[in-house]
Parts: structure tokens; C-alpha cells; sequence
């Protein structure tokens, strides 16, 4: 994102939260205009819109758009991978679940 000179680490700390994401997939959706940019930021984020908006006024090249593209559809299979993965451990977590009763704890000496 540098490259395109998109200053998003002054204004947006975390690339995966709800307003980097936002913005990323505007971006590859031709969205250029810094101020529409900067309206999709979540409520929650620190910044107000036009320091947003001054830093995403980027040069939008196609290497780097497709670098971002490719980076974020990697970024979506890892989040897909994950959540499989999570499904998979709480299943075997369930069936590692004792199934006798364990009997009370005696007093402590």
C-alpha cells in the first residue's frame, strides 16, 4: 500500500479491522476518491474522515492493485481455512469429553 502511496498506517491500525477491510475492498472495487474512502470508516475508528481521506490519496497503479487483490482473496481463503480448522478442534474437543462421573474432591488437610 505504500507504494500507491496510501499512508493507511497513520490513520487505520489494523488492515483486517472493520474499516481497513472496508476501504481495501472499495479500493478493488474502483473506488478511488479519498473522501468516499474515508466515509466507510467504522464509528469506532480513532480518526475523523479528512485526515482518512488525506491519507488515502494514492496513485493507483495495476501491478499494485492486483498485488492487493490477490493479497486480500489470500487473506479471505486463510480466514475460510481458519474457521474450518475451529470447527474441526471444538468437534474433537467434544468427543474427548469425559463421559464418567468424576467423584467430588475430599477436603483439604
Amino acid at each position: 500500500m505504500e507504494l500507491m502511496n496510501l499512508k493507511r498506517t497513520y490513520v487505520v491500525g489494523d488492515i483486517t479491522g472493520v474499516t481497513g477491510l472496508k476501504i481495501l475492498r472499495a479500493i478493488l472495487t474502483r473506488e478511488r476518491d479519498p473522501q468516499v474512502l474515508a466515509k466507510l470508516r467504522d464509528r469506532r475508528c480513532k480518526h475523523a474522515e479528512p485526515a482518512i481521506a488525506t491519507a488515502l490519496d494514492g496513485r493507483y497503479r495495476p501491478e499494485h492493485l492486483a498485488e492487493l487483490r490477490y493479497n486480500l482473496t489470500m487473506w479471505d481463503k486463510y480466514q475460510e481455512v481458519i474457521a474450518e480448522l475451529d470447527l474441526e478442534i471444538a468437534e474433537h474437543l467434544r468427543t474427548m469429553r469425559s463421559t464418567t462421573e468424576v467423584p467430588p474432591l475430599g477436603p483439604k488437610p
